[in-house]
């Protein structure tokens, strides 16, 4: 790769996962749903385990996102979602 190529961004969890306005508005939305949790939000971050994002927060998260994107998040593929990583690469999927 040239000096002048930018590498690809990696997958969620990754080094090279971008930073970018989705994975902005998501972490902010994730912020919003998880006030208690105090430290940086990371495409790692679990849901529950890290943030403490209970079952209503969650829906409520993920009806933010909806309205935030303009798309339909399926409550299925919602109910998939253990990290930050994952509601990016699927908000990426859909937007």
């Amino acid at each position: 790769m040239s000096s002048t190529q930018s590498p690809r961004p990696g997958p969620p969890g990754s080094k090279r996962h971008r930073r970018d306005g989705i994975t902005a508005r998501v972490i902010a939305l994730l912020t919003a749903a998880a006030p208690d949790h105090t430290g940086a939000i990371t495409p790692e971050s679990r849901l529950q385990a890290d943030l403490g994002i209970d079952s209503l927060a969650r829906i409520d998260a993920m009806v933010a996102a909806e309205d935030a994107f303009g798309v339909c998040i399926r409550d299925d593929d919602a109910e998939r979602f253990m990290t930050e990583g994952d509601v990016v690469a699927h908000t990426r999927g859909v937007a």
